[in-house]
């Protein structure tokens, strides 16, 4: 993905499109999957710039960019509060990350 990002292309994809969304995430960054193979190494992405691709530009894809994708006032809340910061942990550690609340609609429907 480092390619198409470089070029300021607008991808989505990700975390609220599967099951295993740490998975995708640690999959963008480290270019490793489940067994640890490393797939195109030089397409690594921060997290940062991942996140980004399932929120903002996923709503852009979708064309709903003026009521989700970010938080704002007077768009739709659906969010997760995660146990360690995803901006500060080692990436190999992503699988470790687990969901404390879930929030969809602006209700909490989750708290572990």
């Amino acid at each position: 993905m480092r390619r198409p990002i470089s070029r300021r292309t607008v991808i989505a994809g990700g975390l609220g499109a599967t099951a295993e969304p740490m998975l995708w995430l640690r999959s963008e960054v480290t270019r490793t999957d489940a067994s640890g193979h490393i797939w195109g190494a030089n397409q690594r992405i921060r997290v940062e710039e991942a996140i980004r691709c399932s929120t903002v530009h996923g709503a852009y894809a979708s064309f709903e960019e003026g009521i989700k994708g970010s938080l704002e006032p007077g768009r739709l809340a659906d969010l997760v509060v995660w146990d360690h910061d995803l901006l500060s942990i080692d990436p190999a550690n992503l699988m470790s990350v687990k969901p404390e609340r879930t929030m969809l609609g602006g209700r909490w429907v989750y708290e572990a």
